[in-house]
This record gives C-alpha cells, structure tokens and sequence, in this order.
C-alpha cells in the first residue's frame, strides 16, 4: 500500500524488514514481499538491487515450486534489465513471464507478463511491440487492478506508442481515462507520466501551448518524488519538444539533466536516444562514467558495491538474503573480473570507475 500510495521509501523499509525476518515471516510472505522489494527499487532507481533481488526471488520461487508467483516476478527482474538495454536476458524472462502467465491464467499475472513484454518493447522503440504487449489488457471484462495508476506501468508506454504510431483519436481516449483516474487518486507518479504522455500528443497535434503545459505539469509532478527515470523521461521528452519548436538553450539543459539521470541509472538505450536530442541541439554529450557494473552481473555488482563499502562478506549475505558462499562466489568472480586480488583493490577500483 506504501508503494501504490507513493511513499516508495516507507514502502522500501517495510519490505526489507519482511525480507530480513526470513526465518521468522511464512515462506510465501516472505517471498512475496522480496518480489515487492525489487518493484519497488526498480521505481527509486536503485537499479542494481532490483535486479540482484528479483533474480533472487524468481531462482528461490523456481526451486521452491510456487510457480503462482512466477510471472510477476520475471516481469520485475525484466525492467531493469530492459532499461539498460541488456535485450538478451530481459527476452528471456519476458517469455518465461508469459509462460507462467498462460499457465495461470489470471488477470494479475497477464497484467505482469504484458506489462514486462511492453517495456521492454518500449526500450527498443519498438512502438508496435508496445502497443501488441497490451492488446490482451485491453478487452478484459475484470480490470482489477490492471488499470489502477502505480500498480502496473503500462499505459503511460501505451500512450506513447500510439502517439508516435501517429494513432493520436486511440491516445486521446485511452489517456483520458488514464487522467481522470490518475487525478481520482491522487497519484503524483501517474500524473506526471500521464502529463507527459499529454504533451506528446499536444505536440503532435500541433498544439504548442497546450503540450508545454502539460510538459511543465509532468515536470512538476514528477520531481516532487524519489523517481529519477520517470524524471529522466520527462526532462528528456520536454527537452525534444523545445529542441524541435526552436528553444534550443533551455532545451539543451533539459536533456543534460536528463542524460546525467540516465547515465547514473546505466539506461543505454534511453541515454543513447537522449544524447541523438544534445547532438541535434549542437551541444556534445557529457563524458559517460565508466561503470564498473558493465562488466558485471546484476548478483556481482551488489555485491561489490557493498564490499567496497566495507561491508563483512556475513554483512553482504544479510543485506542481499543470500548465503555467505553465495556471496563468496560472486566476490571471486569481481576480483577476476575487475582484475583485483583484496577488497581494499576492488573499492578503489569502484571509485576509479565512478571517478
């Protein structure tokens, strides 16, 4: 309830204290609330951890044979990776999402697999992809909460499809709806995506005053919360419609603050397109950083992150729930990786690559 009602952080701490009582909380409590965990990450920009614990929680629900669980979870380790562009295992849990999904045949695990399907159509800005990832939500007699705004990100993505489909009569009315409900609840994050997805159809219906006040509605809406890529995706969205209507200064410090977001985040896809909009504004993109996650896993990189913050490897375990030999494992293969031989050479190398 945290997290739908946007206090992502309060949310955070909540599921944590669940994870962290593993040996006390019912097994399936325990893994519901880690699969809600990387949802909620995924939505702070705390990309790494998300995907460190959604894989984690989609590997324990398999061996644990609670393949109930199973689509949504593969639908939260798919958006990260689908963010930074890493098509190959994002694919992977997309398909098995719906796998699971068809197995169930429920309304909540289609509204997952879909959602997942879509997002990482839309990283690839494959409109068409999009708009066949949400077909099946579209005609379902029982919404529950498929169409309830923070649950499942979907139709913000929706909408923008349609608009650079240049299907902008089906945008208007589904982002109607998407508004008012939006605006019915209270949702900040819905508004802010809602409002962005408004100035893009503004915009493309010629509409200049009408898009940048959505635009600046969105804005808004949007840094008023711990939400750095739906504000990433704003900047950037704002900032192509300034570039195009001739605003070229103010758009170009929009979509550098948009591209240091993305950069921080590792969103390839999007930071690539992001920095296509400076180029066009004839401003040359910033020096992206050097991460050291690049050549990690997702499970390796939380891992060194928390070494190099001085963490025990027993530490490390009970803040990613896994095992010390897991943690063991994974800190191996950082040290060859990185080619490093003591955790004092790994945070330094950490460091150099943030530096």
């Amino acid at each position: 309830m945290r997290a739908w009602r946007e206090t992502p952080e309060g949310a955070r701490a909540d599921l944590a204290a669940v994870v962290a009582a593993r040996q006390r909380a019912p097994f399936q409590l325990w893994l519901i609330a880690l699969g809600g965990l990387g949802d909620v990450e995924y939505r702070l920009g705390l990309w790494d951890d998300a995907a460190s614990h959604a894989e984690l929680v989609v590997s324990t629900s398999q061996d644990a044979g609670q393949i109930w669980l199973l689509a949504p979870f593969h639908a939260f380790a798919t958006y990260p990776l689908a963010g930074r562009g890493e098509w190959q295992a994002a694919g992977a849990h997309v398909r098995a999402a719906a796998q699971f999904s068809q197995l169930m045949g429920d309304v909540a695990s289609l509204a997952y697999s879909s959602t997942a399907a879509a997002l990482l159509a839309y990283a690839r800005a494959d409109w068409s992809g999009v708009v066949a990832a949400v077909a099946p939500l579209l005609t379902l007699a029982r919404r529950d909460g498929t169409y309830e705004p923070g649950v499942v990100p979907w139709r913000e993505v929706y909408c923008d499809a349609l608009v650079a489909l240049g299907h902008l009569d089906e945008a208007e009315a589904h982002l109607a709806d998407f508004e008012a409900l939006a605006a019915a609840r209270g949702r900040r994050s819905a508004l802010a995506n809602a409002a962005r997805a408004r100035g893009r159809l503004e915009a493309a219906c010629g509409h200049r005053e009408k898009a940048q006040e959505a635009f600046r509605a969105a804005l808004a809406h949007a840094e008023s919360l711990p939400i750095p890529f739906d504000c990433a995706l704003t900047e950037f969205a704002y900032g192509g419609f300034l570039r195009r209507i001739g605003h070229r200064r103010e758009a170009g410090q929009l979509l550098a603050r948009a591209a240091e977001r993305l950069d921080a985040l590792r969103a390839r896809p999007y930071l690539e397109r992001c920095e296509a909009e400076l180029a066009a504004c004839g401003l040359t993109p910033a020096r992206r950083l050097e991460h050291a996650g690049g050549r990690l896993t997702p499970q390796e990189h939380a891992v060194a992150r928390l070494v190099a913050k001085g963490l025990t490897n027993r530490q490390v375990a009970a803040e990613l729930v896994v095992s010390v030999k897991t943690v063991e494992y994974h800190l191996g293969h950082c040290y060859t990786k990185l080619g490093v031989s003591s955790r004092a050479k790994l945070a330094l190398r950490l460091n150099e690559q943030a530096g």
